[in-house]
């Protein structure tokens, strides 16, 4: 296999054979990590731009809740087209 031909499913293929099946899990959970990771920054974004550039004042709470319900439905309807 070359580096070309490498995907995320072939990258797990190659670490459990390589470095063994504790690998893979391994590499699995940093896969979860870094998407969660990157759902939690584009929240913050969405909270800042509704928030300054908008200006729309509200409560904090309603805030969070908006940002993450149009968060958490657009990528539920992208990954269940």
């Amino acid at each position: 296999m070359v580096c070309s031909d490498l995907s995320l499913d072939s990258a797990s293929f190659l670490l459990k054979n390589v470095l063994g099946k504790s690998n893979s899990t391994l590499y699995s959970i940093a896969l979860l990590v870094s998407g969660q990771s990157s759902t939690i920054t584009i929240i913050y974004a969405g909270q800042f731009i509704m928030q300054g550039f908008l200006d729309l004042k509200m409560r904090k709470w309603l805030r969070n809740l908006i940002t993450r319900y149009y968060d958490t439905t657009r990528s539920y309807w992208q990954f269940n087209r």
